[in-house]
């Protein structure tokens, strides 16, 4: 038998099956919502989060007091609201780096396929974390053979990315950027002989700034916020442990723990925009107008003007033509147009660009729908079972994941690039490796091994 898994498997029924399930489903909507909100909310990262974690306070506490004062006998018992709030707070503290160094990541990483696999390093971080929080866990060969597979994947994702900011880097000033915006605001990688009505843009530039293939990638190369989000899984991992320790003895309701959670998180969410302004060039000075025209565009309506002002923005997919060589690159560039319109005070940005918040309302409310039945799956998950049924849900939605983002009918749709695929492939080997390298070891030996029965009968 194998001595692999995380503290706390259990078989918990068909409930934890039922579970389980409806996990991988949220889940494959959380991750195309996660990416499809970022279109029309590209320059009000710190609004997302916000919302993100904000609607859970009203609909948890909804259904919290009532239950605490109304409800006999009530769910939520007096052993529960005994726990200690600071519980509540340090997994809100951690939740709360967690999201928002992914909704960055989200936000400036273009290729929704390379988030889905970066994502994959929660499998060796969880392990490490586990590792060192509980001394009886331990880990065989297999599964530290599968870590590091998952691990070179990984590297093979993030190589061309490292690449092309050298290249671009290295390509000087003097460069000539070509680039196509669609009707929906989205940045095109293809020419306009596919019909659609788009608008070309060509500028010199003096520097080429960033390396990427997303709309823009904020102050920093795409390769940085790849880095970012495969650390998000340190503080999302140990959240993970933490809540299976804290709640191992405790048999909480799962909306009174996400209430709490949240609430403490929203809070913490509010001097996180400090340096997540920081992070994204937006001047401190411009983070109050620029979370109310979050909340605008949420609605639908347009703060950011797509012409009239003269706008700094980064250009994607851009074909640099440079001593006779094509590359890509993500380049900053300065356009003006003569028609009427403001921006406000989110102008103030450099990395901004028009808004197209059309589509915000359906987009945004759809993954908050997702990601509150997903976070309330993980919660269930945990305390029917393990914090590895979290990650094999994962392992499940890798390839259905990158396969979705290619799909034709999806918007800001991309086919999987070279590296992307091979890493798939790196990964998808890891996590086999990971997950069920020693049950095949152990089936093969049993069916190509001497069979003992004719071992006696020849002696």
């Amino acid at each position: 038998e194998d001595a692999v898994l995380l503290p706390g498997v259990v078989d918990g029924g068909q409930g934890l099956y039922a579970a389980f399930g409806l996990f991988v489903l949220t889940s494959l909507g959380n991750r195309l919502f996660q990416k499809l909100q970022t279109y029309p909310m590209f320059n009000y990262p710190l609004a997302v989060n916000l919302l993100s974690t904000s609607v859970y306070v009203p609909v948890c506490f909804a259904y919290i007091v009532p239950a605490i004062h109304y409800v006999r006998p009530s769910p939520i018992t007096p052993e529960q609201r005994a726990i200690p709030k600071t519980a509540f707070a340090v997994m809100g503290a951690l939740d709360c780096v967690s999201s928002l160094m992914q909704v960055l990541s989200v936000n400036y990483i273009p290729n929704p396929a390379t988030l889905v696999l970066l994502q994959q390093a929660a499998i060796p971080i969880s392990m490490c974390i586990s590792r060192l929080s509980f001394a009886h866990v331990r880990y065989d060969s297999w599964q530290i053979s599968g870590a590091a597979v998952v691990l070179c994947g990984i590297v093979v994702v993030l190589l061309p990315q490292i690449r092309a900011s050298h290249m671009a880097s290295a390509s000087g000033p003097g460069v000539t950027a070509s680039i196509v915006f669609d009707d929906d605001g989205i940045f095109d990688d293809y020419d306009d002989d596919d019909g659609r009505s788009s608008v070309h843009g060509t500028a010199r530039l003096g520097n080429v700034v960033a390396a990427s293939s997303d709309p823009a990638a904020g102050p920093f190369p795409a390769w940085v916020w790849s880095c970012v989000i495969i650390l998000s899984c340190v503080p999302m991992c140990y959240s993970s442990v933490f809540k299976e320790k804290a709640l191992g003895d405790h048999d909480v309701d799962v909306v009174y723990l996400n209430g709490w959670i949240a609430l403490f998180q929203t809070f913490m969410s509010l001097p996180m925009a400090v340096p997540t302004a920081l992070a994204t060039g937006l001047p401190l000075a411009a983070i109050p107008r620029n979370l109310r025209d979050g909340f605008k565009c949420y609605v639908g309506i347009n703060s950011v003007a797509p012409a009239g002002t003269t706008t700094t923005t980064t250009l994607t997919h851009a074909v640099l033509h440079t001593g006779g060589r094509d590359s890509s690159a993500s380049i900053t560039a300065t356009t003006s147009s003569s028609s009427p319109g403001g921006g406000g005070a989110s102008s103030s940005s450099s990395l901004l660009r028009p808004d197209a918040c059309a589509t915000a309302p359906y987009f945004v409310t759809a993954f908050l729908v997702f990601n509150l039945a997903y976070n309330v799956l993980i919660v269930v998950i945990l305390k029917k079972g393990s914090s590895s049924l979290l990650y094999l849900g994962s392992t499940v939605l890798v390839p259905v994941s990158n396969c979705m983002f290619a799909l034709p009918f999806i918007p800001g749709h991309k086919p999987l690039h070279w590296a992307d695929a091979l890493g798939l492939v790196v990964i998808m080997m890891g996590l086999g490796l990971y997950r069920a390298g020693a049950a095949v070891f152990e089936y093969l030996t049993r069916r190509l091994g001497p069979d003992d029965d004719d071992d006696d009968a020849a002696a």
